[in-house]
This record gives structure tokens, sequence and C-alpha cells, in this order.
């Protein structure tokens, strides 16, 4: 006799990590990521009953929430401000598959960079508020994104996000020669452009090729150069260090 379909009490999260600037491969790992480049959450997600025990059928056709970023529902803020930034958050991709009650998932997430600088976010908080067709929720939520005194997200983990440039700086010399010139990773400290000693693999290809990662077109308005492009007179692969 059909008696209709059980599901799970709630959800619960287990083992979060937060991978910083993840397809960088820093080594030793990456205490920051800047905006507008990617970092990795990654965790399992529990279907369990009113007990507190995994309900292992909550799988294949059974276990109905989506492990997309839309259905999980990530949210941000940073907690120095504090300063609600789900909006600016961005998933590339998100991966994994419910096995046994479990999901493990890994989704790759970014800050957008606005045209004026911000930050830094130094306290910034990652969430996560699934909830399924049949209205099943997290256990816990802990995270008030948008100050209002009601906590709306269980927590995944805190990080550093970063406003970056590149700057290059000014050299004079010979135009029959290279010219030196100073050249440097910063992030915007909240006031102005400092240098980031924390940069240790930001990788850029400098050699002349047909796709060189720097190019420094000509944008000089008193005495424009005709000659075409300005290049990185250099050779080899470069990290930031």
């Amino acid at each position: 006799v059909n008696i209709g379909r059980f599901y799970p009490d709630h959800f619960h999260l287990v083992n979060p990590v937060i991978t910083n600037r993840s397809t960088g491969s820093c080594s030793p790992p990456s205490a920051f990521t800047y905006m507008d480049e990617i970092f990795t959450v990654s965790y399992d997600l529990e279907a369990r009953n009113s007990f507190d025990a995994v309900t292992a059928n909550y799988t294949g056709t059974f276990a109905l929430l989506p492990l997309t970023g839309a259905a999980l529902d990530y949210g941000a803020m940073d907690a120095t401000g504090p300063t609600e930034l789900t909006g600016r958050l961005t998933e590339t991709s998100t991966s994994g598959i419910w096995s046994n009650g479990i999901a493990s998932v890994n989704s790759n997430l970014g800050v957008t960079r606005t045209a004026a600088e911000d930050g830094p976010y130094s306290q910034f908080f990652v969430g996560i508020h699934p909830v399924d067709p049949d209205s099943v929720a997290m256990d816990t939520l802990d995270l008030d994104t948008d100050n209002d005194t009601t906590n709306d997200y269980r927590t995944l983990g805190m990080t550093n996000i970063r406003y970056g440039r590149l700057y290059i700086g000014t050299g004079v010399g010979s135009e029959l020669l290279p010219v030196s010139v100073p050249f440097e990773v910063q992030y915007y400290n909240g006031t102005a452009f400092v240098p980031n000693d924390q940069d240790n693999c930001t990788n850029f290809d400098v050699t002349l090729d047909n796709n060189p990662d720097l190019i420094l077109s000509n944008n000089v308005e008193a005495m424009p150069q005709t000659d075409g492009n300005i290049l990185i007179c250099a050779t080899g692969s470069t990290t930031m260090s």
C-alpha cells in the first residue's frame, strides 16, 4: 500500500573548507582572494532525521535538493562593517552528488569587483541556506548577512577579500634601450593602494609571443607613440613574491 514519501527532518553541515585563489595552486596556501578571482568552498551536506542520524535513503531520485549554487543559496557579508555582500557573490560552478544521504559539494565562488575600489573585507563570511521542495532546511542558522538581527545563513567559513591591481611605475631612459620601471602587485587597504606582501602566487607569462599576459597599450595623451604597443621586455614566466 502506498503511504506517501518520507523526507528528512533537516540538513546538517560537515567539514566546510575555504580554499583561497583556488585556480592559482598557491603554495603555501593563500590567506586571501582578489575580487573577480575564484575561491572554492568544499563541504559535506547530510540529510538527517529527527534523531539526528543520516537518512541513507535521501539519494538518487529521492534526493530532491539540486546541488547547484541557486538551490544551495549562498550568501556573504563582511563582519567589520558589517557589510552585506550577497549581491556581489558569484558562482562559477558547483559539483556534487547525493549518496546514501550525504552530498560532497565543491563550489567555485567569487566576489564581483566594482569600478570604484573598496574593501578590504578581512572578515568575509560565506554561508548557505538550502531548502528542498519538501521544505527541508538547515538545522542551524548562525550568520546574519543583512544585519537585521535574524540569522539567515549557515556559516561555511571566513576569508579575506581584496581589491587588487598590478602597478607599473615610471622609468626614464633612451628610446633605444630597455627601461627599468618599478613593478608590483598592490591592494586597496581602505585608504590607498599598498604593496601586497602576502601575494606569493600571481603568475604571468611575459614571453614576447603572439599572446603575452601583459601588453601595455599606448595611452599617453601628450606625446602619443605611433610605433604600436609597448611590450614588457622579458622572457620566461614570473611569479610575484
